[in-house]
């Protein structure tokens, strides 16, 4: 079975031993079931939660804090900064206690996947094993990892042959893009440039037409752990398909044929999903992923997977899956998290599934072209009766590119696999548009501007999206996370010493903060509107520093060796 986890585990980091003390929590009640069920020898795999990250003095976490922040890409150190203000990273960023990592390979167990947001592990293990590492003194809790996505698979089907652009250069895409007012933000000449977007999938295809301008700046697969997110050696002929499909929704560009929504954005592939299991369990690989986009400055992360194995409704409240913990922290990390609502609208189950319950998560369902809800979208409330879905796009006889064609074929698809991607571009189109928003301010712009923000409900949350209007939000009042003015000019910067801050002439102090938000030191700042800083207050140390005057905003400067 291939199996993701070298990739992370590299990050571990030798640190004192907490000598914990107390009783363990034990086994969630899914681990229980699966207990008093399983066979001899059989596994199941499972997430181990630690109880802390080890004995650290203050200063300890402050050190390793400064060393976590200097391996992420600047822009993500920047937009966490915007999102969680003057304390950027906190200790669920330190790297998990690597004596608990080992006592559990001591065990025997085999690693999936290693979370320093959850302080969890996820591994295979027999009855014997899990019973054993649920007694160990470190260990929180145990559960099941789910798996399978939710609700069928999408249905695709060709396009029909011979059939005319709709529109100049959007072609047949021009139907599912200008019904969530996409071409408006196009028209204003926003098209995703500079943004950051992680797109989570099965894999990706890129030698079709509509990815010949693509960007990727990175990509992996959290399955094989290696670089390439195309099929190889192993997989399902259609292994890549899914998330071809996807992609070519949010970033494919074929003038004349179809334009995604942000064909111009730079973007970060990660293959999550194996469909070569006949019941997967891919759960830990899309958190594993998400901390690796975090880290690489994503902004959006386009997800159309969704798990239901292992819970139940009542599960969906936002606080119980893994995977929706996780998506709810990249949010609070400055991501913008847009999931697919599910294909189980018509089925049994009929609501959304994890990761859609997130309390910050923007959850897509699926129309059709004329705005009528597909009878298959998952519906809400979440369990604790917020409302989701968030919004609606078109997911029926979605124009797509086709996977298992030419490299100029195309098909029509269906499913909220579909609509989730349309909506991800859309927001990175605001993010451009809006540099200074944040995920809170996309959120409260798209509930307040769709099409049923004055009545909500739970069969198309807040209706369809109107992304335009979204975009403009600012004149009705979203407050922007921070300041939409910086007064403060730093010069050099980058800088290898002496530098000078320039300021408004009644500023009065500045503060100085590294990039754990560790006061390092205070300055006057003189009345005639520049000041000379002191290199002392900034350490030895290369990196990042934030200077924050009040009123007068907050600048960053990179020190450099």
């Amino acid at each position: 079975m291939k199996r993701a986890g070298t990739l992370l585990l590299a990050l571990l980091l030798a640190a004192p031993l907490l000598a914990a003390g107390g009783a363990h929590a034990g086994t969630s009640p899914s681990v229980e079931e699966w207990l008093h069920t399983s066979g001899p020898g059989e596994e199941a795999a499972v997430w181990v939660f630690f109880t802390d990250k080890g004995a650290l003095s203050t200063a300890e976490v402050d050190r390793e804090l400064l060393r976590v922040a200097d391996s992420y890409a600047p822009e993500a150190v920047e937009r966490r900064l915007r999102a969680r203000g003057a304390r950027p990273f906190d200790r669920r960023d330190l790297p998990l206690e690597k004596k608990y990592v080992e006592a559990l390979q001591g065990i025997g167990v085999e690693f999936r996947a290693f979370s320093r947001w959850l302080n969890a592990v996820s591994v295979s293990a027999t009855a014997s094993e899990i019973e054993e590492i649920a007694g160990l003194p470190f260990v929180k809790t145990v559960s099941m990892v789910s798996g399978r996505r939710g609700g069928p698979e999408p249905a695709v089907r060709s396009a029909p042959g011979g059939a005319a652009p709709l529109s100049g250069d959007y072609g047949q895409s021009w139907t599912q893009l200008a019904q969530i007012q996409v071409p408006e933000l196009h028209d204003e000449g926003y098209t995703g440039a500079g943004v950051k977007v992680a797109v989570f999938d099965t894999g990706f295809w890129l030698e079709h037409e509509a990815f010949g301008d693509l960007t990727v700046i990175a990509e992996w697969d959290f399955i094989n752990d290696d670089g390439n997110t195309a099929n190889e050696l192993g997989d399902l002929y259609y292994q890549h398909d899914h998330g071809t499909m996807c992609l070519s929704l949010i970033g494919g560009h074929a003038v004349g044929t179809m334009l995604g929504p942000a064909y111009a954005a730079d973007y970060i592939l990660a293959k999550t999903e194996d469909m070569s299991q006949e019941d997967p369990v891919e759960e830990d690989w899309w958190i594993e992923a998400a901390e690796w986009a975090d880290s690489l400055g994503a902004q959006v992360i386009s997800s159309s997977l969704c798990y239901k194995d292992w819970y139940t409704y009542e599960d969906m409240d936002g606080n119980t899956a893994p995977i929706t913990i996780a998506a709810d922290i990249a949010v609070e990390n400055g991501i913008a998290v847009v999931n697919a609502a599910g294909n189980s609208g018509a089925s049994s189950w009929k609501y959304i599934l994890a990761p859609a319950d997130g309390f910050h998560v923007i959850t897509v369902g699926s129309v059709d072209s004329t705005g009528q809800r597909s009878y298959w979208s998952s519906q809400g409330p979440t369990y604790d009766g917020r409302i989701k879905p968030t919004v609606m796009a078109m997911g029926e006889d979605v124009f797509i590119v086709d996977p298992q064609g030419s490299t100029s074929a195309y098909r029509l698809g269906s499913g909220t696999s579909f609509a989730t991607p349309l909506v991800a571009g859309a927001v990175a189109l605001m993010l451009e548009k809006n540099p200074l928003w944040g995920p809170f301010d996309v959120i409260e712009a798209l509930v307040n501007t769709s099409s049923m923000a004055a009545s909500p409900d739970t069969l198309y949350g807040y209706g369809l999206l109107r992304a335009h209007a979204a975009s403009k939000y600012p004149e009705a009042g979203v407050t922007s996370t921070i300041s939409s003015v910086t007064e403060l000019k730093i010069c050099p910067n980058p800088a290898t010493s002496g530098l000078s801050i320039r300021h408004p002439r009644d500023a009065g102090e500045a503060r100085i903060y590294d990039v754990t938000g560790r006061l390092l030191g205070r300055v006057r700042l003189s009345p005639d509107g520049e000041t000379r800083l002191d290199p002392s207050l900034l350490g030895a140390a290369r990196g990042v520093f934030f200077i924050e005057a009040g009123d007068a905003g907050t600048a960053k400067v990179l020190i450099i060796e």
